[in-house]
């Protein structure tokens, strides 16, 4: 049996399409810092009238949607009087943390304030201080700086310079490696503690990569999203609850496969960690109705992932009235929804995480944890590889540890570009 194509290579295109287009900026003679800047001069009058006018509405409709939500919940919450259990209600602690970055865009909030529960009250209770910790698909950091304090040691790996680059000087972050998360450039037995968040439901072949990062850590910290996270989504709940049932698996279906992302269910998914590692603590949350409400302000946005749309993130924060408007009903919604959640069905849940300790792990007794991605052997306190002879090499403070079908990333990436998109991301 042949199998399924690894979903997760698609992210090789995200980083061959940045340094294409630095490339073609450059060939046109364009500046690169110019990305960072916002220039009006260039729209029409009339285009810019309309562009405001889509925004003005968008936001209208962003807070009579929450007005007509958070009535809506805390009338169904009227005589409920269950007593919310210590996940939820460290939750709701955290909600304050993300409005921020995600104005009006409920899901992300909810996801990652249960997130960073679940992770602060276990990884507290199963981290040394000075340990290292290996966290793959670190991203941008975002989450993780909120996770792990300023004088932890993390070792952050991610497949796209372009998003690592924004770890690099965050203070918990010790070394930054551009490499392959499927099969990390690191050696078996490196590690006490393993993280991955939000990174699993972009591979296909699950089995295979828990089983390479149960070798790695003894103790792994990871989530994942079932098969709910795409029927969830406003189009194909309506469609089911209307009784088209085909129409919704189809629209599930686009929407899993336009975000790469490969979902199993909840059975499967407990099949596949169980395999490798004794699960000591799993939580799942966020029910498919609860996930339903919030892609309610997603699909107003027109946006199905987690980053906030720049315009109505700019909008919504535009102006002391606006601003303080909010916030407010953002965290409003967010808390109402997350006591609403506590009253849900939690087989139809759409995220879950995990506790683990490995079945698989064994010391490895190195001091370096790195190993070269071609040969899988220690590489040198210089990052250089005897049998093979490379030396692999630091830029913008990243560790490039590419095998050779990737390692022209190095060459192609560009440090000015990465700079502008850092400076547009805090515009």
């Amino acid at each position: 049996m042949l199998k399924q194509v690894e979903i997760n290579h698609k992210y090789r295109k995200f980083v061959d399409n940045h340094n294409r287009w630095a490339k073609d900026l450059r060939d046109s003679g364009t500046s690169l810092e110019s990305i960072g800047e916002v220039t009006t001069q260039e729209t029409g009058r009339a285009r810019r009238f309309l562009t405001g006018c889509r925004r003005s509405a968008v936001f209208v409709g962003q807070v009579a949607l929450a007005l007509l939500i958070l009535m809506w919940v805390k009338t169904a919450l009227l005589f409920r009087r269950r007593r919310r259990p210590d996940l939820y209600q460290a939750a709701d602690e955290y909600v304050g943390e993300f409005v921020e970055q995600y104005p009006f865009h409920l899901y992300p909030i909810l996801a990652k304030s249960m997130e960073l529960a679940f992770l602060r009250d276990l990884l507290g209770k199963s981290t040394k201080p000075g340990e290292p910790v290996l966290e793959l698909a670190i991203g941008e950091g975002t989450l993780s700086s909120r996770v792990f304090a300023k004088t932890d040691q993390v070792i952050g790996v991610d497949l796209s310079p372009y998003s690592l680059v924004k770890s690099t000087n965050m203070p918990h972050v010790s070394k930054a490696i551009v490499g392959d998360c499927l099969d990390p450039p690191i050696l078996p037995g490196s590690f006490e503690l393993l993280v991955s968040n939000n990174f699993l439901h972009h591979i296909t072949e699950k089995d295979d990569v828990v089983a390479r990062w149960s070798k790695l850590a003894r103790r792994m910290f990871f989530n994942e999203n079932t098969t709910y996270w795409a029927s969830g989504w406003t189009a194909p709940f309506l469609f089911k609850k209307l009784g088209f049932r085909s129409k919704s698996r189809d629209r599930a279906t686009s929407i899993e496969e336009y975000h790469a992302q490969s979902l199993r269910s909840r059975e499967e998914l407990d099949s596949i960690v169980s395999k490798h590692c004794q699960v000591d603590d799993c939580v799942s949350y966020l029910s498919e109705r609860t996930f339903f409400l919030c892609s309610l302000f997603s699909s107003l946005m027109r946006c199905y992932g987690p980053p906030t749309p720049t315009e109505c993130k700019e909008f919504a924060f535009g102006g002391r009235l606006r601003s303080g408007m909010t916030r407010s009903l953002t965290s409003a919604v967010a808390r109402a929804l997350l006591a609403y959640d506590v009253y849900q069905d939690r087989s139809r849940d759409v995220f879950v995480s995990y506790c683990c300790t490995s079945k698989n792990y064994s010391p490895s007794g190195k001091t370096q944890p790195l190993a070269c991605p071609n040969c899988r052997v220690e590489l040198t306190e210089e990052n250089y590889c005897p049998p093979c002879g490379k030396e692999f090499r630091t830029t913008d403070g990243m560790l490039f540890l590419l095998d050779a079908k990737l390692d022209r990333w190095e060459h192609e990436y560009d440090s000015e570009f990465a700079a502008a998109i850092v400076k547009k991301a805090h515009l």
